[in-house]
C-alpha cells in the first residue's frame, strides 16, 4: 500500500497492548537516510534523579504481516525500525529490508541483512540487528540554549553561510551548571526522541498496565476492573472474569497476544470489557495521558544492561497548553540507510540487486520459535534479564 494515501483510511492503534502485539513482526523499509538528525535531542534517562516526561502519541505507518501472507498498514503511536551494527567496522545503519526482513532472500535489498544472514542469523556473527521503538517525549526539565558540538570531533559546529555556531537545547545539570553560570537562555520543557529495544519496551508496557487502572474519563485512580475478554469477531466471551479458573499470570499472557477463539476459531487479539467504579464511561488511561517520572538503573557490574525505574505518575490530564508539542518526524529521521551508504559504512561493495521472491503463506505462518527466531544482536542498555 502506498504510504501517500489518506491516513484517515488506515487503522489507528492507540493502546500499547494492541500496538505491541501488532508490531511483533519486522518494520517496513523505504528509501533515504535519516543521518545526523537522530543524534540530536535524544532522551537518555538520568541514572541519579528521575526525569519527569510525557510520552506523546504519533501516527506512524507500520506494515503488519498476516498469517496468510497479506499485509495491512496500521498507524502506531510510536515508530518501529531496525538497527544494524557491524562489529568489524563499528558502523551502524537503519535496516532497509522492509516488512519481510525476517525471510532470507525475501526482503528488500539490505547489506546489513545480507551480512547478518552470512552467520545463519545467529548471535556472535559480524552483523547484529535489533528492533527499536521510537517515542516522542516532552521532557519537563529545565533546558539551556548552547553552542552545538560536532558529535564526531567535539568542536563547536559552525554554519558555513553565517559563520555563526549552530545552537541546541541541553538539559540543565543543576548544581554547578556552566550554562546557568554563564546566563544561557533558559526554558522549561523540550521535545526529544526516545528509542527503546525489547527489554525497556516491555518495562514501559508493564508500567502502562499500572496506569491503566486509572480511568481516563473521570481521572479516578485504581477504578478500572476487567469484566471479560471477548473475541473481536463473534463478540462471545473467551475469558469471563467472574467464572474463569485461569490465574492472573495466565490471563496476562493470553491477552497480550493473539488467541484462537474457542467459539468461531478466529485468531486475533481479544477485546476487553471494563468497568469504572466511579463513572459510567470507563476508559483506560495510558502512558500518553499522564506525566511519568523515570530513571535508569545500571545492571550488574561489567555488563551494559540496565532497567527502567518508574518512581511515580501524575494525574490524568492533557498536556499543558503552554507547550507547543507535536510528534517528531521519525519517518525521515529513521529512514532506511541507502545501499551506497551501507556499503561505505561496512566497507563492502554495493551488491547486484536480484529479484526478491514472494513469501508463501505457509512460510509466513511458520512458528519462528520452532525454527530459531533471528536474534536481535547486542542490546546495550537492556533491562534486567532482558536486553534493551
Amino acid at each position: 500500500m502506498a504510504f501517500g494515501k489518506d491516513r484517515d483510511a488506515l487503522k489507528k492503534v492507540t493502546s500499547l497492548r494492541e500496538a505491541g502485539n501488532a508490531s511483533r513482526g519486522r518494520p517496513r523499509g523505504g528509501g533515504g537516510a535519516g543521518g545526523w538528525k537522530r543524534f540530536q535531542d535524544q532522551f537518555k534517562p538520568n541514572t541519579v534523579e528521575p526525569d519527569t516526561v510525557r510520552f506523546l502519541p504519533g501516527e506512524y505507518p507500520y506494515t503488519q504481516i498476516h498469517r496468510d501472507g497479506s499485509t495491512e498498514v496500521l498507524l502506531l503511536p510510536y515508530f518501529v525500525y531496525t538497527e544494524h551494527f557491524d562489529g568489524r567496522t563499528n558502523g551502524s545503519s537503519i535496516c532497509s529490508g522492509g516488512a519481510f526482513a525476517d525471510y532470507k532472500d525475501k526482503a528488500e535489498p539490505c547489506i546489513g541483512c545480507d551480512l547478518f544472514w552470512e552467520n545463519g542469523g545467529k548471535k556472535g556473527g559480524r552483523m547484529s540487528r535489533r528492533e527499536m521503538k521510537a517515542f516522542t517525549i516532552l521532557n519537563l526539565s529545565t533546558f539551556h540554549e548552547v553552542d552545538q558540538l560536532d558529535y564526531k570531533t567535539g568542536q563547536v559546529k559552525m554554519n558555513d553561510r553565517t559563520n555563526k555556531p549552530y545552537k541546541e537545547w541541553v538539559k540543565c545539570t543543576g548544581r554547578r551548571c556552566d550554562a546557568c553560570a554563564s546566563g544561557k537562555p533558559t526554558k522549561k520543557g523540550h521535545i526529544q526522541h526516545y528509542s527503546v529495544g525489547f527489554g525497556h519496551f516491555g518495562q514501559i508496557k508493564d508500567y502502562a498496565k499500572m496506569i491503566g487502572k486509572c480511568c481516563k474519563s473521570c481521572g479516578t485512580r485504581n477504578s478500572i476492573d476487567e469484566l471479560a475478554y471477548i473475541c473481536g469477531n463473534c463478540k462471545d466471551a473467551v475469558i469471563d472474569m467472574s467464572t474463569t479458573h485461569l490465574s492472573n499470570e495466565d490471563i496476562a499472557k493470553m491477552v497480550d497476544g493473539d488467541v484462537v477463539c474457542p467459539h468461531c476459531r478466529t485468531e486475533g487479539l481479544l477485546e476487553e470489557i471494563i468497568q469504572c467504579s466511579s463513572c459510567d464511561n470507563p476508559e483506560r488511561a495510558g502512558i500518553f495521558d499522564v506525566d511519568i517520572s523515570i530513571k535508569k538503573v545500571a545492571g550488574p557490574e561489567g555488563t551494559n544492561q540496565s532497567t527502567l525505574m518508574f518512581t511515580e505518575f501524575g494525574p490524568v490530564c492533557p498536556v499543558d497548553p503552554a507547550f507547543d508539542v507535536k510528534p517528531m518526524d521519525f519517518e525521515g529521521m529513521f529512514a532506511p540507510t541507502t545501499l551506497e551508504q551501507q556499503a561505505q559504512k561496512f566497507k563492502v561493495p554495493v551488491p547486484a540487486q536480484t529479484p526478491r521472491q514472494p513469501v508463501p503463506a505457509s512460510q509466513v505462518a511458520r512458528d519462528w520459535n520452532q525454527g530459531g527466531t533471528p536474534p536481535q544482536g547486542p542490546q546495550g542498555g537492556g533491562g534486567g534479564m532482558f536486553n534493551r
